[in-house]
Formats: C-alpha cells, structure tokens, sequence
C-alpha cells in the first residue's frame, strides 16, 4: 500500500469524524455556550492533524503515530456518541431532532467503516515480508546466540569438528564440496546452489552445535533479500500439517509474529526450515515406510518453490538416516555431510582451552591413554563434543580450595568399556551443574531433587516415545517439554480434577442462589437461574471438550495498541452496565449496536494487527504461557462479576447477586484460562513428583546447561542424559 494511499484513508476517516461533529452540533446545542458552534471548534484541529497525517512515513517508528491517530480517532467518536446521548437526555422527545438523529446514525455507521478501512491499511503494511524479515533475522539471531552461549560454555570456545561430504543417492547438489569444518560452515552451505544440507553424525558429534553456528553465521551478514534460517525441533512435527503451516504456527508462537505477516513470510521463501533431530521422531532405527520420518522427508520434499527447491538444513543420526534411505527417497538436491570423530589433537587442544596451561598437568595422564590407546574404551567415549564437554564440567568443579574430583578417576579398572564411563560422567553431570548453576544465585535446589524431577520429566518422554500413544489425536511427544502440554504425565487427573472444580463452583453457587430466592420468585429470578443453568452445562462441556487447550496469546500485550483496545473493551462492557442500571434495560435499544460494532472493531484489531516492531529482543518464554493464561483468566472472571453485578444489583436480592456473580465468574475465569488452570492441576496431580513452581525450575535448569530450548519447548542437553535418567529415578550415592 502507498504513503498516498494510506494517507488518504486517514483523510477519510478524519472526514467522517468532521461529519459526526457537524451532526453533535445539532443535538447538544444547549450543552455549549451561546453562539458557538461546534464543527468551528473541532475543524481546525482536526485539520492540522490531517495535514500531519498526510505527510507522515508509513513505515518505520511513525506506525506508533498510526496508532495514536486511530485511537484519538475512537475517542472523538465516543466523545461525540456519548454527547449526543446526554443531549437525547436532557431533551424530551419532541424536541430531538429527526434529522440530527438520521445523519447521526449514518455518520456512525461511515465512522465504523472508515475504521475497518484504516484497519485495513494495517494489515496490508503488516503483510509486507521484506520489511518485516530484517526484524525476524534480529530476534532469531538474538535467541540462537543466547543458546550457542549455552551449549558451548562461558569461554565460547568449541572443537573445531570435521566435517565430509558422504555420497548418498539422490543427494547430488551442485556446488558441494568434498570436506569442512564448524568454522567455515557458513561458506560451505553458501557453495550449495540448493542450499540444501543434511547433516548426520554419530550421538554426540555437535550435530546441534553446528546447526547454531550455522543459524548465527548466516543471520550475521545476512542480505534484505536472503531467507531466515528458523530452526524447529523436528520430533513437534505432526503429519496431518503441511510444512507451511507447521513454519507459520512456530513463527507465532516462538517470536510473536501475527499469523498474517508469519503467512506472509513463508509464502515469500523468505524461511529456510532448519530441522533438528529428524532421528528423535521414531523410535525404531529400522523406520518403515509409514513413520513419521520418512512422511516428514515426503513433505519437505514437496515442499517446493517455483524457482526451485527452498533453502533447507537437517540433522539426523547417520545409523537413522542410512535406514531412511533403504525406505524412503533422500531429500532432493541435498548435500549429506557426516561429522567426524575428533582427533587426538583436538581433544588435546579443547581440553588446554578449557583448563588452561596450569590446570593441564592434571589431565595428562587421561590425554596420554588416548593418545597411546586410540581404539581403547576411554578414547571411543571421549571421541564426541559432547562426551569430552561433559567430562570437563564433571572434572573442574571447584570445591572451597582445591578441586573435588581427579581426571585420573576415568583411568580406575572398573571403567572398562564406554556404557560405564559414560553412566559414570552422567551420574556426576547434575551435581556439577548444580553447583555452578548457583553461582550469583539464590536457589533451593539440590543435586538430588533435580536429579528426581528431571527424572520425572524423563520417564514421561521415554513412555511415550517407547509406546507411540496418543491423546486426543495428537501422539505425546518423546523429546519436547511444554509446559501447556505436559498434563498427560498425571494421565487423565488434570482434566477430571479441572471438570469436578468447575462442577462444584457451580453446584456451590447455585444452591446459594436458590436458598436467597425468594419463595414466589419473579420473572427475574426465573431469568438469571436460567442462564446460570445453560452457561453451567455450556462450560463444562467446553473444559472436557477441550483436550488440548490452546494458551493466551504470548504476544497479547505485543501487539501495538492492543492493551489499549483490550481495555476498551472491558470499559465499554462495565459502560453499558452501568447505563443499565442508571436508565434502565431500554439502553440496549442503542448501547448494544454501538457495542457489539465496536467489539467487532476491537476483535479485528487484536487478531490481524501488528507487532510492536522496536522490541527485537521478544521471543517467547514458555513460563508466560501459562502465566498469561493465569491472568487472562483471572482478568475474565473480574470482569463478568463485576458486569453481572451491577446489571442485576437493583432487580434481585444481595445475596442472589453475589452468588450469581461469583459462581459466573469464576466458571468463566476458568474456561478463559483453561491451559493455565489445567496446569495447576498437573502439578496438584504430581505433588512430590515435580516442583510446585515447574516452569520457573525448567527456566533454572535451561540456565544451568542441563536443558536446552527449542521454540516454545524444553529438550534435555542430550538424548544420553535423558535415558540415563529414564533409567536411574534415583540418584545414586
């Protein structure tokens, strides 16, 4: 859309606004002075406005001055509605005149039109991608730094892992070279005419590490024009969605994006899916033609563009992807590559980097039985990333002087193959991590309860992903932690104990409100039990209908001005209340048009406006899902009780009133918040099991390096320590 054109409709929606003034002037002229006339007051203000507004840039930080046209735009409407009203007020019928009330309704009427129009030049400026895709790349970038922080350490230093090229059917893309390491990942992908790139890998290897460099390299010189590597977890796939719709619901929820623009985005192949963990979707090495691997190959292979395939990264177990190919047909155009073990140098030179000169002398006898036995247990456990990071963070924890345990420890007899040195590293991985994840911190949290509630968590994904089950149509993940999703750990519990809540609110409420009705009670009475009966039946099938409650949107206060429409709209419903109760139920004659047309207007606003664009450091927290729909539905149950309150405070009985007022409202607090309630619920179902405060313990967790953070979801640092914990419940001494 074009300044011109976008400009105009402001001008139109200004015009409308000068129209409704020229028609107050007729119904309130005795709530004005003598001789003064209100389209000569309003005019010249609104017309330096409009001049403003006509020269004003359409992108940029003057979409906050967009906003606050609208919004003063709703104001003078309301001013102008609410005046006329008053002047319908004090005049008696027959003095109102018939044609200020016509021109008046008409002007209401273009006013909400004028309205949707300007509605409308926002969502058309929201679907631009090549103006929204550089502050995607600054939020992804931002949030895959934070986490290459994390996954490598407080030094940002890492191995320099090897990659080659490996020759694999139908993987033929252009450009590939034979060989490559993690620091020139970036220009080797750029070689790839397809940039299409599979990377495999022994468990372990740095697959996900080299997957993040990738995503930072890519997104640090990146051009208007280059697509945005979005990484997603791949096990959070479901079959039943195309990979378009899969891409548009991550980007909603993980970086805020409106559906519309995220839409926008995708269909401009300006996002390059990056896919971790293709091998976590099945649990059989051996997948058949139906699993949901070989269907997600299927899928990203049809997803094409016109010009050719789209940009596309994977990683995936090397043993898991050979089976893949004996099945399936590989992904189109792709170079496979497989990581390398790391060479003695290299483990010498990270283990230096790591402890330094001086803290070296206490490593050398384990550096010099790898460098003497390379095909000894000690070195094959030690050949991967992974096992040589864990081995460094178990080995230099510090105690009060000195350090607590000597590398020398993995040379004693009884680790003699690599499953017991590495349940040996394991075992110690969580009492390390704890401690360092209480320096500058105050925590209550011991090595042996976060041993016992991850193992909590970590039995939960190991039953799914054994057993494949299902709730509700949707297959239980077996690597991700939601928090909004994590009620089948209690099985059916949460739900049951959701549905008996509500049942005795309203069992509760609605005995007291039939002891405070009178004996002969009126058609009132008869009215308000009516309704609560219905509105009774309707939310409890709606919270067992609901098996998978959707969370209060995480970008709710994100989104422009939406917080202002928000409360506009609560004010607008206690507004009519309240002229219920001071004129009566007549009022619903005109307040309930003017209201439902305005709700209608704030309902668009919420779901197709933009986001605040200034906040490129926005990126979902999982624990504000359900913190969000905690407050949504506290807020929800506020505002019915208060509104129901004073709409029936002067026909019934006190008693009645409160009654029906807290039982209705805390029925609807509930359903609103559902995700968040049900939640609670989980957590009353697993008393012991799991924290009370879960979400800010699976943050604390993520901090300490024992999680890392996929979108919206939680994964253990590596796929080994969740079926270590899986096995052993409890700690061992």
């Amino acid at each position: 859309m074009s300044q011109w054109e976008f400009s105009r409709v402001r001008l139109t929606s200004l015009s409308f606004l000068s129209c409704t003034a020229a028609v107050g002037e007729h119904t309130v002229r005795d709530l004005w002075p003598p001789g003064t006339r209100w389209l000569e007051v309003t005019t010249p203000v609104l017309s330096g406005w409009a001049q403003q507004s006509a020269t004003m840039p359409v992108m940029g930080t003057d979409r906050r001055w967009g906003w606050a046209f609208g919004f003063g735009c709703v104001v003078l409407l309301l001013l102008a509605v609410g005046l006329g009203w008053r002047g319908l007020r004090v005049t008696s019928v027959g003095q109102v005149d018939p044609l200020s009330a016509v021109l008046a309704s008409l002007a209401l009427a273009l006013a909400l039109w004028s309205g949707n129009l300007s509605l409308q030049a926002f969502h058309w400026q929201s679907t631009d991608p090549l103006y929204w895709a550089p502050r995607l790349a600054n939020k992804v970038a931002n949030m895959e730094g934070r986490e290459l922080a994390r996954l490598i350490g407080r030094n940002m230093r890492t191995i320099d892992i090897d990659f080659v090229l490996r020759p694999t059917p139908g993987c033929d893309a252009e450009g590939a070279l034979h060989a490559g390491t993690l620091n020139d990942v970036v220009s080797y992908y750029r070689t790839l005419r397809s940039r299409r790139l599979i990377i495999t890998g022994a468990p372990g290897a740095g697959k996900t590490v080299l997957l993040v460099t990738l995503i930072s390299g890519l997104l640090a010189d990146r051009k208007d024009t280059d697509p945005i590597p979005v990484r997603l977890s791949a096990s959070s796939w479901d079959s039943r969605r195309p990979i378009g719709g899969w891409l548009v619901e991550h980007l909603t929820q993980t970086y805020g994006l409106r559906r519309r623009t995220a839409a926008a985005l995708v269909e401009a192949r300006l996002i390059t899916p990056v896919l971790d963990g293709l091998d976590e979707m099945d649990r059989d090495p051996s997948p058949e033609s139906e699993s949901r691997a070989v269907l997600a190959l299927e899928a990203l292979n049809a997803f094409q563009s016109a010009q050719g395939s789209p940009g596309l990264v994977v990683t995936c177990r090397t043993e898991h992807h050979r089976a893949l190919e004996t099945v399936t047909m590989a992904m189109e155009d792709a170079a496979s590559v497989e990581i390398q073990a790391v060479t003695t140098d290299k483990t010498l030179t990270f283990v230096e980097s790591q402890v330094g000169r001086h803290g070296i002398a206490r490593w050398q006898h384990v550096l010099d039985a790898i460098d003497f036995h390379p095909d000894g247990a000690l070195a094959r456990s030690l050949a991967t990333p992974w096992r040589l990071n864990l081995a460094v963070t178990v080995y230099q924890e510090y105690g009060p002087r000195t350090y607590i345990r000597d590398p020398s420890d993995l040379l004693r007899p009884e680790l003699d193959d690599e499953d017991k040195i590495r349940d040996h590293l394991l075992s110690l991985f969580i009492p390390a991590a704890v401690k360092a994840g209480r320096e500058g911190r105050k925590t209550a949290y011991t090595p042996r309860r976060v041993h016992m509630w991850l193992a909590t968590l970590a039995g939960y994904l190991g039953d799914n992903e054994a057993t494949s089950r299902s709730v509700g149509g949707r297959l239980l993940p077996g690597t991700d932690i939601v928090l909004h999703e994590l009620w089948p750990l209690a099985g059916r519990r949460p739900r049951y104990v959701t549905l008996a809540a509500v049942a005795v609110i309203w069992l509760t409420g609605g005995s007291i409100m039939l002891l405070q009705a009178p004996d002969r009670m009126s058609w009132q009475y008869l009215g308000a039990l009516s309704v609560a009966a219905v509105s009774a039946v309707a939310m409890l099938s709606v919270n067992w209908a609901q098996i998978w409650p959707k969370p209060a949107r995480i970008d709710l206060f994100q989104a422009g001005c939406g917080w202002i429409l928000s409360w506009l709209a609560v004010c607008g419903l206690v507004g009519t209340a309240v002229l219920i109760r001071a004129v009566g139920w007549a009022v619903l004659a005109v307040a309930l048009p003017l209201t439902l047309s305005f709700l209608g207007l704030i309902s668009t606003a919420l779901r197709n406006g933009p986001v605040v664009e200034e906040n490129v450091d926005y990126v979902a927290d999982p624990r504000k899902l359900i913190s969000h729909s905690l407050w949504l539905g506290i807020a929800s149950a506020f505002t019915m009780g208060c509104t129901l309150a004073l709409i029936m405070r002067e026909a019934l009985a006190p008693g009645f009133v409160l009654a029906c007022a807290l039982t209705m409202g805390a029925g609807f607090g509930i359903s609103a918040g559902l995700a968040g309630v049900r939640h609670l619920a989980l957590l009353m179902s697993t008393r012991g099991r799991l924290p009370t405060g879960l979400g800010r313990f699976l943050w604390w967790c993520h901090q300490a390096g024992l999680l890392r953070a996929a979108g919206v979801a939680y994964q253990f640092r590596h796929h080994e320590l969740q079926e270590y914990l899986a096995r052993t419940p409890e700690p061992s001494s």
